[in-house]
């Protein structure tokens, strides 16, 4: 049975998978934008943290949840609508 930490991980990547918007990888696929960002950003964390904790691969892992609903040209530069 998965551990909440996986149920978790799963759920921000299922709502990042609903991205409109897709990046082509290296590999040549392509992918919803903010899920290729994310798993980017998590493969990033392992390589400037030896042990991070869940809480910390998490916050990661979702910075930019759902980030297409509220584009920047809504907002003015460095500030956040609420």
């Amino acid at each position: 049975m998965p551990t909440a930490f996986d149920q978790t991980l799963a759920a921000i990547d299922a709502l990042h998978a609903e991205d409109p918007r897709a990046t082509n990888l290296a590999d040549g696929t392509s992918m919803p934008q903010e899920l290729a960002y994310a798993q980017r950003m998590s493969e990033w964390l392992e390589r400037v943290h030896d042990a991070p904790d869940e809480v910390l691969r998490l916050a990661v892992r979702a910075q930019h949840l759902q980030r297409w609903l509220v584009p920047r040209d809504e907002y003015p530069e460095g500030r956040v609508v609420i």
